[in-house]
């Protein structure tokens, strides 16, 4: 009898710990490759430059048919999601993104009334040739 209890409650461990959702700590710290086959040419593909400092996050755009920096307002990141607000041209736009592998984000746009889907892939460390 004791050694069946023991084995119940060893069995019940097991699968208390197993049935635990690990938490990812996710990092948007870094250069992303932009991509959204429905924007206009020139906002379709680029790069984005998320940095942190003092618990603030910044994300810098820049499009690859256009030479202009884009400064997004009103970043939050917390968990898998990333906010923000970014004004192109006149035109107001907010962003929601989530984490859905680790070098890869997904989001929508949401400008004028309507949703447009964006991708951001983690870049590529490159290697400085001496």
């Amino acid at each position: 009898m004791k050694k069946t209890f023991i084995l119940i409650l060893t069995v019940l461990f097991c699968i208390t710990v197993t049935a635990q959702k690990s938490k990812v700590k996710y990092k948007p710290k870094g250069t992303w490759n932009f991509e959204n086959s429905t924007a206009p040419p020139g906002y379709s593909t680029g790069t984005v430059e998320i940095k942190r400092s003092k618990k603030l996050y910044t994300v810098t755009f820049l499009f690859s048919g256009n030479a202009e920096n884009y400064l997004a307002e009103n970043v939050s990141f917390r968990g898998d999601s990333l906010q923000f607000s970014l004004n192109i041209q006149g035109m107001d736009m907010t962003s929601k993104a989530k984490f859905v592998q680790k070098d890869q984000i997904d989001g929508e746009t949401y400008v004028m009334g309507t949703s447009v889907p964006f991708t951001l892939t983690r870049a590529k460390a490159t290697v400085k040739s001496k």
